[in-house]
């Protein structure tokens, strides 16, 4: 499925990370193209207080190669909130692919102005 799920920090967190499992299984289907390059590593959320998951994606392509964070909020694990846990994944997988296209913009200026000096 990915290339590699990492769960970090659960210890004696049972419930949480019953949590990220069962998130991870979600995040699949919000990630279709290059899945199995996809690097995922769930932690609890430390940083903010709203949030019960840190969430980090990790890509490598040939052109482009980085990392998005985001945190999963707290009540998207509620009966019935589903849609907003999906959305919470889908956000984080936006932010990385965020950094790569920022990425590919930037190579392909550079290239863009290699030519132009030659």
């Amino acid at each position: 499925m990915f290339k590699s799920v990492d769960y970090v920090g659960f210890e004696g967190k049972l419930e949480l990370l019953a949590q990220a499992e069962r998130a991870n299984l979600l995040l699949a289907g919000e990630i279709r193209t290059w899945r199995e390059d996809v690097e995922v590593v769930w932690r609890p959320a430390t940083n903010d207080p709203r949030a019960t998951l840190e969430l980090t994606l990790g890509l490598k392509l040939p052109n482009a190669a980085g990392t998005g964070t985001g945190n999963i909020r707290k009540w998207v694990f509620d009966p019935g909130e589903e849609g907003e846990l999906r959305s919470d994944l889908r956000g984080v997988w936006l932010n990385l692919l965020d950094v790569l296209i920022d990425q590919m913009a930037k190579n392909r200026e550079a290239s863009s102005a290699d030519l132009v000096e030659v």
